[in-house]
Parts: C-alpha cells; structure tokens; sequence
C-alpha cells in the first residue's frame, strides 16, 4: 500500500482527529503567512519614515528615545541644543542642506513640527489642497490630523504645549492654508509650519540671536548624505531639540 493509500484510511477512520490535524496545519500556514505580511508592511513602513535619513545629531540621552522622537514622532524628545552650536554642525564640510525641526507642541494629539519646506520634501509630499506656508502662524497638516481634528483649508485653532490633552494652550492661534495627500508615512499625522511660528508662540522674538539655548520639548535635525545623494542638517532655536540625520 503506497503511502496515499495509507494516510486516507487513517482519516476514515479517525475522522475527528484527522480533521483537528488539518486544521492545525491551516491555522499554521496563516499564521507564518500572516507574520511574513506584517514584516513587509513593518519595514516597508520604516523605510517610508526613515526617508533617507541616516544620521540623527540631537541632545545628550537615549538614542533610541532620540529616533523615535524625531523621525517616527514617537515619544518625548530628549533635550536641547544651542542654536549656534546647531549651526556649527550645519556648516561642516560635506554636508549640503540643514533643515531645522522644532518640536514640543500639539493639538488634539497631533505633533506640531516647525521646519522648512525641504523636510517636507523627504517624503515627496504634495498637497491636496491650499498652499504651503509662507508666514509665521501659517500651517500644513496632514490627510491623517486633517480627518481625525476636524481641521480643513482656513480654520483655526491654538496648539498645546507638550503632547497631553491638558496641556497648556498657547494664546496665539495658527490658521491651516493647506492639506496635505496621504503619503503612506509620518507626515499624515503631523501639523507642519515654520520654525519662527514655534519661536512666536514661545515668545522668543530675536530671529537672529544665536545665543540662545533651546527650550526643553524642542528638537532639530540634520539630514547627511554621501556620495550622489543629498546631505542635510537640522538646527533648532531655543525651545526645540537639535536632530542631525546624514544619508548615505
């Protein structure tokens, strides 16, 4: 008797577990496919987020706090940095663009981000409606915020100091001019503007004094790249964290 034979007259005669047999094995094989699926879409996520960034130069502390704070927006940023010694950094030879990122503010959940346009521009972002800011209390936000707060094309709305609920609520009010489409990384969730509308609200004024050291809750990158790619820095003011991200 061949082994076809054999297998088919034990599931006769023990139908039950035969059945239990083949259902393990089903419950099985959808699980490793399951798990498969899952770390494609993980990682295919992280590199989305990542957006080329390699290098991130921030505050003393937990590296791993200073990752997830600054590209997945994550968790609580871990400090700050001088404002000229983020431009020292900026400035070095190799590096080609410096991008300041301003963190520590939100609204109904979502994270404030003060930077340049070019951070936006790491994910090939583009907007469904309106336009990009181009002055101070101006802001972008993205598919995901824009669903989840309400906010559309014109509203307006006062952020939150730090990323609770309760939080302290800043008497200056932003207003949206623009919506950005859904990307499929970080920025859908994110309320973009300048970093002068971070400083305004935290009523720091002097655009130009480099002395100041950044406020606690704040942060900046900086993106490197070698070779063909692009480099770029990030550089923050008082009240934002220092980030660098180098690309390679």
């Amino acid at each position: 008797m061949n082994l076809t034979v054999i297998s088919l007259a034990f599931l006769r005669r023990r139908r039950l577990s035969g059945l239990l047999s083949v259902c393990l094995l089903g419950f099985g094989l959808g699980t490793i496919d399951a798990v498969l699926l899952f770390s494609h879409q993980l990682r295919d996520g992280l590199e989305r987020n990542i957006g080329g960034i390699d290098l991130v130069v921030g505050a003393k502390g937990s590296p791993l706090q200073l990752i997830l704070s600054s590209i997945f927006h994550a968790d609580t940023p871990t400090g700050n940095i001088p404002l000229d010694e983020a431009r020292k950094i900026a400035s070095r030879r190799g590096i080609h663009q410096a991008i300041p990122v301003a963190l520590g503010d939100s609204y109904e959940s979502h994270r404030i981000v003060g930077t340049q346009r070019s951070y936006a521009d790491l994910y090939d972002a583009s907007l469904s409606e309106g336009r990009w800011w181009s002055s101070p209390l101006e802001v972008v936000i993205g598919d995901e915020a824009s669903r989840e707060t309400g906010l559309s094309l014109g509203d307006t709305f006062a952020s939150i100091h730090g990323y609770e609920p309760d939080g302290h609520h800043h008497e200056e009010r932003m207003r949206v001019v623009g919506v950005m489409n859904r990307s499929g990384a970080v920025l859908d969730r994110l309320i973009l503007t300048s970093v002068e509308t971070v400083w305004q609200v935290h009523g720091i004024h002097a655009k130009g004094d480099e002395h100041d050291e950044e406020r606690r809750g704040h942060e900046g990158h900086g993106h490197e790249e070698h070779g063909h790619e692009e480099r770029s820095g990030h550089e923050e003011r008082r009240g934002h964290e220092g980030h660098g991200h180098e690309e390679h």
